[in-house]
């Protein structure tokens, strides 16, 4: 079993492949190297505890999600349309895995530091509950 923030990580992951159509990774190396675009790479961020109840920890992790285009004269005019079906796929129905979350957008960034290859990454935030005595629930 796994914690319940890597099975909503991977349920993300698992829902945006489909929305999008493009090839999914969890390590930004193996895109690159791979050389696939474009391409979707989802990466666990930062994950903290927000409080705790009787029995329950309320908390919430950050998701770097990753379009990989290539650098061309127009990456963003590439990468937009994934932008908008990632949202789209994110906000339509935030329950992954089962598991009912609070999802919020935090704002995304572009780096051109990988060569041929430009990357937009968003970053969104989920809230979710544990129990206070095992994570896998």
């Amino acid at each position: 079993m796994s914690s319940i923030r890597l099975q909503v990580v991977d349920a993300i992951a698992a829902s945006l492949a489909t929305a999008t159509g493009l090839k999914l990774y969890r390590n930004l190396d193996h895109a690159v190297s791979e050389r696939r675009l474009p391409a979707l790479v989802v990466r666990s961020g930062e994950d903290r505890t927000l409080g705790q109840t009787i029995g329950q920890i309320d908390q919430q992790a950050e998701i770097g999600i990753s379009i990989l285009v290539a650098c061309n004269a127009s990456p963003e005019t590439e990468a937009d349309p994934h932008e908008c079906s990632i949202h789209a796929a994110l906000m339509a129905s935030p329950i992954f895995g089962g598991i009912s979350v609070l999802m919020e957008r935090i704002g995304g960034n572009w780096s051109f530091e990988l060569g041929d290859t430009a990357e937009r990454t968003l970053i969104y935030r989920f809230g979710y509950q544990t129990a206070v005595t095992n994570l896998e629930t």
